[in-house]
């Protein structure tokens, strides 16, 4: 009886620890973002433009601002349906834009 149950244990400690992976990497890669965007805003823009350099915090909150009001990874995959195909590759006999 004991066997019977190690198998879902290991089986939901698999899934739990790759949770807990999936979530690490996703916060690791929010706080890196405003980093390196603030490592490039403060190398750049101060000495092209003349605007101050910012801090860490006030990037992440920019950063936040920006992803908000562009939809942020909003990402949706669908299947293509054969209208849509049909659209964006053209019939076989049309030529292409410009030509």
């Amino acid at each position: 009886m004991l066997l019977a149950g190690k198998g879902k244990d290991r089986q939901f400690s698999m899934s739990a620890a790759r949770i807990v992976t999936v979530v690490c990497a996703l916060a690791a890669v929010v706080f890196l973002i405003p980093f390196w965007l603030c490592y490039l805003w403060n190398t750049t823009l101060p000495a092209l433009a003349g605007w101050p350099e910012i801090g860490y915090w006030q990037m992440f909150r920019l950063f936040l601002l920006v992803s908000t009001f562009t939809g942020g990874a909003n990402v949706v995959v669908r299947e293509a349906t054969p209208r849509y195909r049909e659209y964006i590759l053209g019939s076989p006999g049309r030529p292409a834009p410009g030509e």
